[in-house]
């Protein structure tokens, strides 16, 4: 069974004064915590890039210290298990990010679906929601004391229903199939409930401990 990575870093960063995926955080940008973490856990990582997207290709090299391999002018590889793929339609909204990333990884039985903005989830986390998976459950939701958070991981029926949505739809419509089974999986990371919108959450993140 092959769970794979899918990372969102597109967006426009409008909320916040900085970048965020190159925003730092313990020493390391949110785009390496990241990755790093979802690396110990899973099979191999799609990347989603459109704002300042040169930016991030650079920063990928720079940190790996390797040329990345162009397969077009859209798509890069980095190492057998890191891919970065463009979205040209990035300010349509994060759906049509979440929706290349899906036909990328239209093979994968399981995909994490991971925002750029919560760099503190913890790494015991990854391996532990990944034991979540069943056959019966096709998407699984981490809760906190009662309320859903992120990281998302879905099966490849969900990843159908995405890829065969209309690009202006959200994920909340896909999931209102309700041959969807779903389980909301009560954990015990607060960090799920976490993301990093504005400069006054980046403040609290880097006084936290």
């Amino acid at each position: 069974m092959v769970t794979s990575g899918l990372l969102i870093a597109s967006g426009l960063s409008s909320r916040i004064s900085g970048f965020k995926p190159l925003l730092q955080y313990k020493g390391k940008s949110f785009l390496f915590t990241i990755i790093e973490k979802m690396l110990a856990a899973l099979s191999n990582i799609v990347i989603v890039v459109g704002h300042e997207h040169l930016l991030l290709l650079d920063e990928l090299e720079t940190h790996f210290h390797s040329s990345l391999q162009k397969l077009n002018n859209k798509l890069w590889q980095i190492d057998s298990r890191i891919t970065i793929l463009f979205n040209e339609n990035y300010q349509k909204g994060m759906f049509t990010s979440l929706q290349l990333g899906a036909k990328q990884l239209k093979d994968s039985d399981w995909i994490l679906y991971h925002f750029i903005d919560q760099p503190n989830i913890p790494k015991e986390f990854y391996s532990e929601i990944l034991k979540q998976q069943t056959e019966s459950r096709k998407w699984v939701q981490p809760l906190f004391k009662g309320v859903k958070g992120h990281p998302i991981l879905f099966d490849k029926k969900v990843s159908s229903k995405i890829i065969d949505a209309d690009y202006s739809s959200n994920l909340r419509e896909v999931l209102n199939d309700e041959s969807l089974i779903k389980r909301f999986w009560g954990c015990n990371f607060p960090q799920v409930l976490e993301d990093i919108d504005t400069d006054d959450d980046y403040r609290k993140l880097l006084q936290k401990k």
